[in-house]
């Protein structure tokens, strides 16, 4: 990753990772078409633009899960504040609205083609928190009710984004589970054909 100096378009060509357009399909179907910040519904006028859960100049990359769909103003007034960080600044519907957001991805993982790179920056960019950074403090002097939110609102627990991967697990065994009775019932049902095969041999 290149200095501070360095254009936004060459640190995102230096911190690597990829996404396709599907990915970014699936991300905004996940979000409802919305803002994940504002939940402002996306249009023509008011268009989708890519935030990287981890700021590319605190290390992200361009996979799929380290990006969300946020409206330009949101990105922009976001810019590299870490998420949870940013996220105090918002009222506490907001905050419960991202977390179901977050959820609903790790719902929706496929962890069989889940990149492990990818996967660590998602938790590093959930787990960050800078209550100095200068452009979350900025946001506070210029404006009031962002004050009242980081006075008031807790950080988006982690807790609760473990208690899902842990239910997504239980889910993912589940699944394991039954294609495996499936599969014994197959194997099962093939045998029988075959003994019936060779018994009229």
């Amino acid at each position: 990753m290149e200095g501070w100096g360095s254009t936004k378009t060459e640190r995102r060509k230096d911190a690597g990772g990829k996404h396709s357009p599907k990915e970014i399909e699936d991300l905004l179907a996940i979000q409802g078409g919305r803002c994940i910040y504002c939940n402002v519904r996306f249009t023509k006028r008011v268009p989708a633009t890519k935030d990287h859960l981890l700021a590319v100049r605190q290390g992200g990359a361009d996979w799929s899960f380290n990006l969300m769909m946020a409206c330009r103003s949101c990105n922009s007034r976001r810019c590299d504040i870490p998420f949870r960080t940013y996220c105090k600044l918002l009222s506490p519907t907001q905050n419960k609205r991202i977390l179901r957001h977050i959820s609903n991805r790790i719902l929706a993982l496929d962890f069989e083609g889940l990149n492990a790179k990818a996967f660590i920056l998602f938790m590093r960019g959930l787990a960050a928190h800078e209550p100095q950074h200068w452009r979350y403090k900025d946001v506070q002097s210029r404006r009031a009710l962002a004050r009242r939110n980081a006075a008031q609102n807790r950080l988006l627990p982690l807790s609760i984004v473990w208690e899902v991967f842990r239910t997504k697990q239980t889910i993912l065994r589940t699944e394991l589970r039954t294609e495996t009775r499936k599969l014994k019932q197959e194997i099962k049902r093939v045998q029988a054909k075959n003994a019936a095969i060779d018994d009229k041999l």
